[in-house]
């Protein structure tokens, strides 16, 4: 019990990397180029993000001395692939349905005199929400799947 909650926790390390570094990105493209295409930018860091999220899994959260992947670096590249886009639609659409639906003003007070962009409340609730919820459950257990021990 205790190993698989030090895995989860390493994977939770290695999503939260992946995240910020995805949601940091992100944030430096719409200040550089506007928010009008906030959803481009939000993807295209996603991708990178998630490179980095792969990487990390493979070689530390999932990792092993002592079991094997049942699937080859190839497969599990081309499962994390399909995770990896489930994770971006189901971001998106929670992003885009918190930002324009639910936090609808541009902008909220979350500490004093500090303002936050209503979409970036979205990005972080949407992130949080899938990353605990969709993708460590699908990376768990269909892209780093384990052998059987015989």
């Amino acid at each position: 019990m205790f190993r698989r909650f030090f895995i989860f926790l390493k994977a939770q390390m290695s999503a939260f990397i992946g995240g910020m570094s995805h949601l940091g990105i992100a944030f430096v493209l719409t200040k550089l180029f506007g928010k009008e295409h906030y959803l481009v930018f939000y993807t295209i860091a996603q991708i990178i993000g998630a490179v980095i999220n792969f990487t990390l899994n493979k070689t530390w959260s999932f990792y092993s001395k002592d079991s094997r992947y049942k699937f080859s670096l190839p497969q599990q590249f081309g499962y994390f692939v399909i995770t990896v886009v489930g994770s971006i639609l189901l971001k998106d659409l929670g992003s885009w349905g918190l930002t324009e639906y639910i936090f609808t003003q541009t902008s909220y007070q979350v500490l004093p005199g500090i303002p936050v962009s209503h979409i970036y409340i979205g990005w972080l609730l949407a992130e949080i929400t899938v990353s605990l919820g969709f993708n460590y459950t699908m990376q768990r257990l269909w892209v780093f799947k384990k052998l059987k021990a015989t």
